[in-house]
């Protein structure tokens, strides 16, 4: 009877030592062009079945680092994945030397649908998934439009020239040393004559000049809308009663502006792991 009692006694002690076994989940999350490159503001999330979830903070070098009871793997379905802490990001804004003027996140990321699973039975005493993410070109700064003469495409300022304060320095920026792989010049009128062809001569005045310096015709689109977008309504104009701010409402609107169409990206990012997860 002593021995059945011992027995039992040992099994117990095994099976409460075995639950409070400590399973270790880590891995490194990292640039998909360079990983030697540091990230910021990344956070890994590990979601539970019953939806409740936990989540770390990765060191600059991207490493992170789980450690929970094994009794909460296993049978159960973990779920990893990786996202950047936009709020903490702000604390990473770089300015160009090139354009000193304006600001990039150089650190953002697209968003990851990476996934990793950890299902298991019998939970190992470590676990380790990578993640790659993708990084993108989130920028702000002075100015991103160009305006023009009444019933001309010539600049209504020197934003035109090479200066480094231009807008054109910038964008020759965004698409030699960023990822920004195609662009939409917009060209608009105001106010003035045949504003359907104007807004289309300032849209590709613009896309020449970029093409003069260097930048390939392919990569820029440009589209005219006439007086179809006014950043300055008619209503709001007619409220202001002096003449000179009334005419720089409208000169805003006899304007140029751009939008990125799209990225280069090379696709490294999959959903390899060096271990299977799965019993």
């Amino acid at each position: 009877m002593k021995k059945v009692l011992f027995i039992l006694l040992i099994s117990f002690i095994n099976r409460i030592t075995s639950q409070n076994k400590l399973v270790t989940i880590s891995g490194k999350v990292s640039d998909d062009q360079d990983t030697t490159l540091p990230v910021f503001a990344i956070k890994v999330k590990l979601n539970f079945n019953d939806s409740s979830f936990i989540e770390t903070d990765c060191d600059t070098l991207g490493n992170y680092k789980f450690q929970l009871s094994s009794a909460l793997v296993k049978n159960n379905k973990l779920v990893l994945s990786v996202y950047q802490d936009f709020i903490n990001l702000k604390k990473y804004i770089t300015t160009p030397a090139e354009c000193p003027s304006y600001r990039i996140y150089k650190t953002s990321y697209l968003a990851s649908r990476d996934i990793r699973i950890i299902e298991s039975k019998n939970p190992k005493p470590t676990y380790k998934a990578n993640f790659l993410l993708t990084k993108a070109l989130v920028c702000g700064g002075t100015s991103f439009y160009l305006t023009f003469k009444k019933n001309s495409n010539e600049l209504a300022n020197n934003l035109i020239s090479k200066s480094k304060d231009s807008v054109l320095c910038w964008l020759k920026y965004i698409l030699k040393k960023e990822r920004v792989n195609e662009i939409e010049i917009i060209g608009h009128a105001w106010d003035e004559k045949n504003p359907a062809l104007l807004s289309f001569n300032r849209a590709n005045y613009i896309k020449q000049e970029l093409v003069k310096m260097g930048i390939e015709e392919k990569r820029i689109r440009v589209e005219a809308v006439g007086n179809k977008l006014p950043y300055f309504s008619a209503k709001e104009i007619k409220k202001v009663k002096n003449k000179i701010n009334k005419e720089e409402l409208r000169n805003r609107n006899r304007r140029v502006t751009y939008t990125i169409l799209s990225f280069y990206y090379e696709g490294k990012s999959n959903n390899t792991v060096e271990d299977n997860f799965d019993d």
